[in-house]
């Protein structure tokens, strides 16, 4: 790394931006705390690209390690747990993507946000420094106590900012998430034991833990696996654990549900990487064809209630249900394309995900509603910001051209060429597709209803200013990673290729 490169500072900036905002000096007002939080999220993106940069001026494979230590001590040493972070290129692309969209969060604060604003950016940037962590942790108790540290921000968030029903949303939310969180510490303390027992050494380190399933009794892997499968499940969301995502969705502010919707579910689809798929392989190749039904459950119920739902965000909410199903038609077929296309689906849909509420927030803003029905019968004259939302849209579709149409057709494709020696997942596969003809009704129904309707052509309601280019910014990326699908694969195709090497798959 070049001398001013941290990963501990670069996991542990927010939480110093976080320290001065609530500092009794800084000022209270929205005007100066809105711009350092804004300014300072522009700088920690930029800061996160240069790690880009050195992954790819050195070994794309390089893997960065750093240690947070107090006074030169490890941390609780004699228990084998230590304060380790970890890059490599699925971390990358993830890091890359949170600090992107938090600054998108931060500009859709400006107008949404209006009490408490100090509370609010710090606990932003704390939701922030959790996640970070989450996607950098190589200590299993580390991304234990992180994962549930990110609970408490988020609760604040929903409840304190959101709308009518927000304390019970919060709390439907909290207890979900403690529920998957049971889960995962069990499967974390069955394998930190048994690796103890095989090896003698107490260690929670990810890289030192022994998962070999030839030495374990077949009940015990296969035990972790699913509490990870469960815990992680919870969090994604698959189905029947959904339930507290579309609550969560309408009733939080919306820059929470972008950061909800772009990056915490992305949360659970890492943990099924890093735990599932990574510690288990042998019990995941054996698993996955089974697994996929979940993965066409995902895709087509939830896209199913998406397209009978009235209120905005609640469509959005069971839109993203659909999405991380087609992530999971990618990641449970297990071969290189399905895996390509399910970590671009990822990255993809937090974009896209970003971009639909963001053009949610702009039409409450406008009508103070969510109706869909309410909004096609009393339309305002807004040119420009039906013409910035059009790729958006097209993307959320799936059409040709945009980010949207690529992560679908690899991780379809993956699915299809899924080699188990079974029809079962090209059935499945098959069943799924069926999702982007359920997805084109419900997004165009929305994009008909907000803009195509009774129109009073004497009143504009037009965007300006730092919505349009949140907007603009948003649809040019869309579009760039459907043009030029590789800048974005490169960045974490090398953890695909380990990945598939240590698979044995194509």
């Amino acid at each position: 790394m070049l001398s001013f490169q941290s990963l501990i500072f670069l996991i542990f900036a927010p939480l110093i931006a976080s320290l001065i905002i609530l500092c009794p000096l800084f000022p209270s007002t929205d005007t100066a705390v809105r711009r350092f939080s804004k300014w300072f999220s522009v700088c920690h993106f930029l800061y996160a690209i240069t790690f880009l940069l050195l992954f790819q001026s050195q070994n794309p494979v390089l893997v960065l390690e750093d240690e947070l230590k107090l006074f030169s001590l490890h941390w609780i040493d004699t228990l084998g747990i230590s304060a380790t972070f970890s890059m490599d290129s699925l971390s990358l692309a993830l890091v890359l993507l949170t600090t992107f969209i938090f600054f998108i969060a931060f500009v859709m604060s400006k107008r949404t946000i209006k009490k408490d604003f100090k509370i609010y950016y710090s606990l932003m940037f704390l939701l922030e420094m959790c996640i970070l962590g989450i996607f950098c942790a190589k200590d299993l108790f580390i991304f234990f106590l992180l994962w549930e540290l990110e609970l408490v921000p988020m609760y604040f968030l929903i409840s304190k900012w959101g709308s009518v029903n927000a304390k019970a949303s919060a709390m439907k939310f909290l207890l979900y998430t403690f529920f998957g969180s049971i889960f995962i510490l069990l499967g974390i303390f069955t394998i930190y034991f048994y690796s103890y027992s095989i090896s003698g050494v107490l260690t929670s380190n990810m890289d030192m833990l022994i998962t070999d399933s030839n030495l374990y009794p077949p009940q015990i892997i296969y035990f972790a696996f699913i509490c990870f499968l469960i815990g992680f499940g919870v969090k994604l969301p698959i189905v029947p654990l959904h339930t507290w995502l579309a609550d969560a969705h309408s009733d939080a502010p919306t820059p929470v549900s972008i950061v909800l919707a772009a990056i915490l579910l992305k949360t659970g689809a890492y943990g099924l990487l890093r735990f599932n798929l990574s510690l288990f392989p042998d019990i995941f190749l054996t698993l996955a064809p089974a697994l996929m039904f979940f993965a066409a459950v995902n895709c087509i119920y939830a896209s199913s209630l998406a397209v009978v739902q009235k209120d905005i965000k609640r469509l959005i909410a069971f839109s993203s249900i659909s999405q991380m199903g087609i992530f999971l038609i990618g990641l449970f077929s297990v071969n290189y394309i399905g895996l390509s296309g399910a970590v671009f689906q990822l990255i993809s849909h937090a974009i896209i995900a970003a971009g639909l509420f963001t053009v949610a927030g702009i039409l409450y803003s406008i009508y103070s509603t969510r109706d869909i029905d309410y909004i096609h019968n009393h339309l305002k004259n807004s040119p420009l910001f039906m013409f910035v939302s059009i790729p958006i849209i097209l993307a959320a579709v799936g059409v040709p051209l945009f980010s949207g149409f690529i992560a679908e057709f690899l991780s379809f494709v993956g699915g299809m060429t899924s080699d188990f020696g079974i029809t079962l997942p090209k059935i499945l596969t098959s069943i799924s597709i069926f999702t982007i003809v359920l997805s084109s009704a419900y997004i165009l129904k929305l994009f008909h209803s907000c803009f195509f309707g009774v129109r009073d052509l004497n009143f504009t309601r037009d965007i300006s200013g730092h919505r349009l280019n949140v907007l603009i910014i948003i649809s040019v990326i869309v579009l760039f990673f459907g043009i030029f699908p590789n800048f974005l694969s490169d960045i974490y195709m090398p953890f695909i290729d380990t990945t598939v090497d240590m698979l044995g798959v194509q």
